[in-house]
């Protein structure tokens, strides 16, 4: 939305308007999934998302 009234006000200025997704992270929501479930949870999450160090 940000993006989209950004580049609205700036309509004919010359300037590009450019918005993207940054990512999945692994925040640790997961880890309470019960055991069955969160094997191949796991493998998505350890896949396919950034791991957060903090």
């Amino acid at each position: 939305m940000f993006s989209l009234e950004l580049a609205r006000r700036l309509e004919g200025s010359g300037v590009t308007v450019n918005c993207l997704h940054p990512g999945m992270i692994d925040s640790g929501i997961w880890r309470n999934v019960p055991f069955p479930l969160n094997l191949p949870l796991q493998l998505i999450v350890k896949t396919f998302f950034k791991v957060i160090h903090g």
